[in-house]
């Protein structure tokens, strides 16, 4: 099976070969001893399973284009940023959920690791929050299904770009936060 590591090789081939628009928007890499730095100015751990994530990319620019379909790809500053302010009282984030990306304006949708299974009961899972319609949605059971999803739709050509593969009876579910 492939990992988290194989995905975002395919991945970052695949979006310098056909998609170089998209591709161009992609932040540099983040080295451990950056991670690190920021982990420490915000008093956040960086759950393990996320870190090859920033170590392949640290996000993208902000206000362009999605590149992974379902919002901005956070830099780590940013998805810490929003952590930090959840703990502050600014957002209501549940404690253990990670943002990796999302749309803040107009409505809020934001899409993470569930770290606890708090959505779901399946730690791990990547879920969208959409605080507009007040309702999560599991898009992947983990980061290694996410990744896969997000190459072969660029693989695909992108043509099924605004829909994921969700798993087999996946609904919205109303927040309970």
């Amino acid at each position: 099976m492939a990992t988290l590591e194989d995905n975002l090789e395919k991945l970052e081939a695949v979006l310098q070969k056909d998609f170089p628009s998209a591709y161009v928007l992609l932040n540099e890499r983040l080295m451990n001893d950056e991670i690190h730095l920021l982990e420490k100015k915000h008093k956040i751990s960086l759950p393990a399973t996320l870190r090859p994530l920033y170590r392949w990319h640290n996000g993208q620019q902000e206000k362009t284009y999605p590149v992974f379909f379902f919002g901005t790809f956070f830099s780590l500053e940013n998805s810490l940023e929003l952590i930090r302010a959840a703990r502050e009282g600014r957002y209501h984030l549940p404690e253990g959920f990670f943002p990796i990306a999302g749309d803040l304006s107009p409505a809020v949708v934001l899409t993470g690791l569930d770290r606890d299974g708090y959505f779901n009961q399946h730690p791990g899972e990547i879920v969208e929050i959409d605080f507009d319609c007040y309702t999560s949605t599991a898009l992947a059971p983990d980061t290694v299904a996410l990744t896969h999803q997000i190459a072969e739709i660029y693989q695909n050509g992108a043509k099924d770009k605004r829909k994921l593969h969700f798993p087999a009876g996946n609904k919205r579910k109303p927040l309970n936060f």
